[in-house]
């Protein structure tokens, strides 16, 4: 375990967790200031400072409650908030606005594993009831199915109380899974149901996301199986080509800055060599 602090904030418990049969070990990011506990992959450990947040995580839980390759909130290099007339999202006869946006880069320079967050108006990142989210995640392979059930094999790995549902949807190329967790000893519980299907304009896998808090007590079984059932045929009906297009907008984005500042250090090059003749 490694413990990692932020000049005066809070302090960041770092340990392995599961070894995945594709090679990727996933860890257990604990904040002594977050309800919830965070899971990563290895490649998102990030050298900088991490902000304090849970649950995919900035914030008190800027990314949803768990995040990995083939998942979705991550630690990421580089974090950008948005400003009122950014996109926004339709959900299950909600609107959500795009709220947080992150995107990590590989070595290679390529964009690396990406989240955007959505929020209802009047809550953040930080502080949420709902939220829904768009991942990326270019290393993840081409599997859906995969992907859907290790997410729910690591929910169950964290929480072995926890129980989870995989959906697969050959015809379109999709595959859900939903579950319902909780930290040991603590009152909040979330139910999340995300959708995974290949990116396709790039390599690795893209996925949709919709989290949503409740106290112990608030909901009765009967009204649990109701929202369950109601977000799970809401998330089955929701398009994935707008996460694709939205990632694939970014993915240009970054490219072409890019290109733009390779060219620039080019033509700097070229000129001090002119100016030395």
């Amino acid at each position: 375990m490694a413990t990692m602090s932020r000049d005066g904030e809070a302090t960041f418990r770092i340990e392995a967790l599961l070894r995945l049969d594709h090679g990727i070990t996933l860890y257990k990011v604990k904040s002594e200031s977050e309800p919830f506990d965070r899971i990563v992959a290895e490649s998102d450990l990030s050298p900088r400072p991490v902000s304090a947040a849970m649950t995919q995580t900035r914030g008190p839980m800027r990314n949803p409650l768990i995040a990995t390759p083939v998942i979705a909130l991550c630690l990421l290099a580089a974090a950008t908030r948005v400003s009122a007339d950014t996109p926004s999202v339709e959900f299950d006869g909600q609107r959500y606005r795009l709220d947080y946006q992150n995107e990590a880069k590989l070595p290679d320079g390529q964009p690396g594993n990406g989240l955007a967050e959505f929020t209802l108006e009047g809550e953040s990142g930080n502080d949420w009831s709902k939220l829904f989210a768009f991942h990326v995640y270019p290393e993840a392979g081409d599997d859906p199915t995969l992907a859907a059930a290790t997410l729910g094999k690591v929910v169950q790995n964290d929480n072995p109380d926890a129980n989870f549902a995989l959906q697969e949807n050959k015809d379109k190329g999709a595959a859900l899974v939903d579950f319902l967790t909780w930290q040991p000893g603590s009152d909040v519980m979330e139910f999340n149901v995300f959708k995974y299907a290949r990116a396709e304009y790039g390599p690795g896998l893209v996925a949709l996301q919709y989290a949503q808090r409740f106290k112990l007590g608030d909901l009765s079984v009967d009204d649990f199986r109701a929202l369950r059932e109601r977000a799970v045929k809401a998330m089955a009906e929701t398009e994935i080509a707008p996460a694709r297009d939205y990632f694939a907008g970014r993915t240009e984005e970054q490219l072409g800055s890019a290109r733009g500042a390779s060219q620039g250090l080019g033509q700097g090059a070229a000129a001090r060599a002119g100016g030395e003749r």
